[in-house]
């Protein structure tokens, strides 16, 4: 995948350092040799032996040869790997002195945390890090009903209770609410399915759900502007997931807004999904 995106590839093709190991390196003269290959078989020894040699590899028992395939779970293998990845290559550029990664422009986004007190109700910032990949929180029933949108909205702004934290202005500790505060929208949103037994239930809910309630006409149709209408209107396919829909910027308080497709937005974001993987596109 990250062969294709151009931005990446020309990063990592360019990144040059003296660390023994480095996988930006080992990709990079991966992806040359693919380059110049003409469709011939390519060699990636050399990068995968760097990469079983990383602290995480060992510490997961990562092993990428075949014969190790029969004792891996494949539906969470390729999650795990890519976010190991995504947050490793992102490192390994900003090493030599850089102000970003091409990891962060194509797939980061920076979220903070809004903590409030549950004895005094004081709500303090906490310093916002980068996000490269959003695992979907699912609910705890497999047959609750939800949009897949409505998923997306809860996993993006996921709210916490958290552990007992000395609240600076009551002085006590206190069980407290952490709420997740977007300040931007990335490139491609990297989505991490899950797909558990109890995941792949939850999906298949969804999807009985969604086929029972597209029998029901909303009487608008495609004139409709409530973004809470549950009916069909005309246009929606049999799966659960959504053909499109658009996600609008954080506001002041990190809020996002998401829409149907045919509601006009500014910031947008295209929606497209494979079967462990999902990526919203910028168009």
């Amino acid at each position: 995948m990250l062969y294709y995106l151009e931005p990446i590839a020309l990063a990592l093709k360019s990144h040059i350092c003296q660390n023994t190991g480095c996988l930006a390196c080992e990709l990079g003269v991966l992806f040359y040799t693919l380059d110049v290959s003409d469709d011939k078989i390519t060699d990636i020894d050399s990068f995968i032996q760097a990469f079983e040699q990383q602290p995480a590899a060992k510490y997961q028992d990562w092993q990428l040869y075949e014969r190790h395939h029969d004792k891996k779970d494949y539906l969470q293998l390729p999650q795990s790997l890519l976010t190991f990845l995504l947050r490793h290559l992102h490192e390994e550029i900003l090493r030599p002195p850089q102000p970003t990664s091409a990891i962060y422009l194509t797939f980061g986004s920076k979220v903070g945390h809004r903590t409030t007190c549950a004895t005094c109700n004081q709500t303090w910032y906490n310093k916002p890090s980068i996000n490269l990949t959003y695992t979907l929180d699912y609910p705890r029933e497999s047959n609750a009903k939800i949009t897949f949108v409505d998923l997306l909205k809860k996993t993006m702004q996921a709210e916490n209770t958290t552990r007992h934290i000395l609240c600076n202005r009551c002085g006590n500790y206190t069980p407290c609410q952490d709420k997740a505060v977007l300040e931007s929208l990335p490139y491609i949103l990297q989505l991490n399915c899950g797909m558990s037994a109890s995941d792949s239930e939850f999906w298949a809910n969804q999807v009985t759900i969604h086929k029972e309630e597209n029998h029901k006409s909303c009487p608008a149709g495609k004139n409709c502007n409530n973004s809470e209408c549950k009916l069909s209107h005309g246009f929606e396919q049999s799966s659960w997931l959504p053909l499109n829909f658009h996600i609008k910027a954080p506001n002041e308080q990190g809020a996002l807004q998401f829409a149907r497709v045919y509601t006009t937005i500014r910031r947008t974001l295209q929606f497209t999904c494979s079967s462990t993987n999902c990526a919203l596109l910028s168009p």
